[in-house]
């Protein structure tokens, strides 16, 4: 169990307090995400591959792929296994120009960032 209350400054020195308040602490297991991005850098037409590891169980992450103008290039929804689990073979439709992309996942409003090299 863990004990808050907020004191609150103004300006001019003066201050509230407020009440105590316990919050109970349910789940404790965290989770230590790897997230990675391979071949990096790829060839034209190679498609990069996501690896999730050590992620909630069973947990839709969304994809997003943007280019370094910020127009989308694939977007998608995956899921980790009952491990926190997932290897996903992002099909581009298309050969990449040579330059810089940006992967982003989000899940659990958390996001996470790699950047992608086309050689």
């Amino acid at each position: 169990m863990l004990y808050y209350r907020l004191r609150q400054t103004d300006f001019d020195g003066k201050f509230t307090v407020s009440e105590i308040i316990a919050v109970e602490q349910i789940d404790t297991k965290t989770y230590s995400l790897t997230f990675d991005l391979f071949p990096n850098p790829i060839n034209r037409n190679q498609m990069p591959v996501i690896e999730i590891t050590n992620f909630e169980p069973e947990t839709e992450v969304h994809l997003i792929v943007t280019d370094a103008l910020g127009k989308e290039r694939f977007s998608g929804d995956i899921s980790t296994d009952t491990n926190g689990f997932v290897s996903y073979t992002i099909d581009m439709n298309q050969n990449l120009e040579h330059g810089l992309y940006f992967v982003t996942a989000t899940s659990l409003n958390t996001t996470y960032n790699r950047t992608l090299v086309v050689d």
